[in-house]
């Protein structure tokens, strides 16, 4: 019993894997959506979220409301196996569910949720699109290859139908008391399960080593004396390191070239030891040396004179005048 479990997931998962589809995965469901909204629920939906699930292996798509909106989650899991139809088909049918959530406030899901107004929406898509969007998914290979932890009782249920001693589940969860049929597991049988198959594990990454947690220490320990002079007994004659220095660029090293060629210059003309202030004025006494003190004089006089003659003139003017008058 125990080898024929086995082997069957074995090839019922190798099966699947021939059958994989990446492009359904690569599908923008969002625009999808948005798409199918306008089309056929007359764009009702603007408050539903659409996301991709990890997780979810026993249905292919689900659709529930929380406060003011609803959430519509597609399996990565079950719907990588089947065809771009088959995910649109999935997601119309969560579609469906969403509308009636948000027009009917007494429609819930208590009682299946596939009454006359679902199938009504049903039929209608099915006739515009040419789907095949049906009341129940069809995914049992998928959801069974998804169970990868298998447990196997070893009491008299391994000959009774339908499990014969099987628990198969995607997690790893033991049978326990937490599920309902324990209490009378325990009555009818007795029996104990034992774990008979796992996923295979995967190599974890290496884990990098911790860093040192720095210990406590006290201030004395960085700066007493008695540190300062332990630090000289073991390294007296240490000297630092020294920091390698990075290449100068090109630039850097022509600027530094004519920076020392002015220095040079500078210090081949050394400055004068004493200051004299005959210098200030030599090129005064140069231009002094051009000028000739005669002339100056004698065009002096000349415009004195010239000046006399013209009142003697006026003077002479003004008295005729008077005289005239009286």
């Amino acid at each position: 019993m125990k080898d024929l479990t086995i082997a069957h997931h074995k090839s019922l998962k190798e099966e699947l894997k021939s059958k994989e589809n990446k492009a359904v995965l690569e599908e923008d469901i969002w625009s999808l959506f948005t798409i199918y909204n306008e089309m056929f629920f007359f764009g009702t939906l603007g408050t539903t979220l659409v996301e991709w699930s990890n997780r979810m292996t026993e249905c292919a798509g689900i659709c529930y409301k929380k406060q003011g909106y609803c959430i519509i989650r597609l399996s990565k899991k079950l719907l990588k196996f089947r065809s771009i139809q088959e995910l649109h088909e999935t997601l119309l049918h969560e579609m469906i569910h969403a509308y009636l959530f948000t027009v009917d406030p007494n429609y819930s899901r208590t009682d299946d949720g596939h009454g006359a107004d679902f199938q009504k929406l049903m039929k209608e898509i099915n006739k515009a699109t040419g789907y095949n969007i049906t009341i129940y998914h069809k995914f049992h290979d998928e959801v069974e290859a998804t169970k990868e932890h298998i447990w196997l009782c070893d009491g008299i249920c391994q000959k009774q139908r339908p499990f014969f001693g099987l628990v198969k589940r995607a997690s790893n969860r033991a049978p326990g008391p937490n599920d309902f049929w324990w209490e009378r597991h325990k009555q009818t049988c007795g029996g104990t399960y034992h774990k008979i198959h796992e996923p295979d594990k995967k190599e974890k990454k290496p884990k990098k080593p911790k860093k040192q947690q720095k210990t406590n220490r006290k201030i004395n320990d960085y700066f007493g004396k008695k540190k300062v002079e332990e630090t000289k007994q073991e390294n007296p004659t240490k000297k630092p390191e020294s920091k390698t220095k990075a290449k100068p660029t090109k630039e850097e090293t022509k600027k530094d070239n004519a920076c020392n060629k002015e220095i040079q210059k500078r210090k081949r003309t050394p400055p004068k030891d004493s200051f004299d202030l005959s210098d200030l004025f030599s090129p005064l006494e140069s231009q002094m040396d051009l000028i000739n003190t005669q002339d100056l004089m004698s065009d002096f006089s000349r415009n004195c004179s010239e000046k006399k003659e013209e009142r003697i003139k006026v003077n002479k003017f003004i008295l005729l005048n008077d005289k005239q008058e009286g």
